[in-house]
């Protein structure tokens, strides 16, 4: 795991333990960008309710504010707090995640909308 802290010429490495995952929690609460492993390529990830954050990995990716940002979150409890799902993506949720499926999924979430500069749809994965 490889950790961009406030300024994003600092670069940390650390180990994808839970000593190396509580530093990298520490530092997405503090505004910082993470980088890490998923299951298929490396993900960039921030708090997505800190608009300074999402704006940094706008900034890394070079990447036009137009083009709207997945939201990998921890389980799907979590997207459900964030997105609606009805018994379809409920079902596929369940047979897929944790796993290579986003969603694109009504938002539920008005905070994380506003943040991610979104209108009314997220991608949202597990």
């Amino acid at each position: 795991m490889i950790i961009k802290e406030k300024n994003l010429d600092d670069i940390l490495k650390v180990n994808c333990d839970k000593e190396g995952i509580e530093k990298a929690s520490r530092i997405i609460s503090d505004g910082g960008i993470v980088v890490f492993p998923t299951d298929t390529v490396y993900g960039i990830g921030c708090d997505p309710y800190n608009k300074k954050s999402v704006q940094k990995i706008y900034e890394i990716k070079s990447r036009s504010i137009v083009k709207s940002l997945p939201v990998l979150t921890y389980s799907k409890e979590t997207a459900k707090k964030i997105a609606h799902f009805d018994k379809i993506t409920e079902k596929i949720a369940d047979k897929f995640w944790p796993g290579a499926l986003t969603m694109i999924l009504k938002i539920k979430d008005k905070k994380i909308k506003e943040s991610l500069n979104l209108e009314d749809k997220i991608a949202i994965r597990v």
